[in-house]
């Protein structure tokens, strides 16, 4: 009986170890599900700051060109207004001369 009563401590001893391991096992599989979303969810972050960076990119692609453009354009305008500087300087030089010419011829006709 003795013997019994020691088979049945040590079974139920053993059921409790079970339990114990089988609860362990249990929540060692919710941590490791709950491990798993949040390393989707880092996936997902993961993607859209790819994402948001190809966008910012592409936006940076498209800002230089403009400015590429603006500057050309701002080159250009420089360009027409230096030749219209220099036209304007030649035409009062040609207008001057002729004033000087002019009064030269005034003044000889008036001798």
């Amino acid at each position: 009986m003795d013997t019994l009563m020691r088979a049945k401590a040590a079974q139920h001893k053993l059921k409790k170890r079970v339990r114990k391991h089988k609860k362990a096992a249990s929540e060692a599989r919710w941590e490791t599900d709950q491990a798993y979303v949040a390393l989707g969810n880092l996936h997902t972050q993961m993607e859209q700051v790819g994402q948001q960076r190809a966008v910012a990119q592409e936006a940076r692609s498209d800002d230089q060109a403009m400015l590429a453009g603006l500057w050309e354009q701002l080159e250009a305008a420089h360009a027409e207004a230096s030749t219209a500087m220099r036209q304007r300087n030649l035409a009062n030089h040609r207008a001057t001369a002729a004033e000087l010419e002019r009064d030269r011829t005034h003044a000889v006709s008036a001798m």
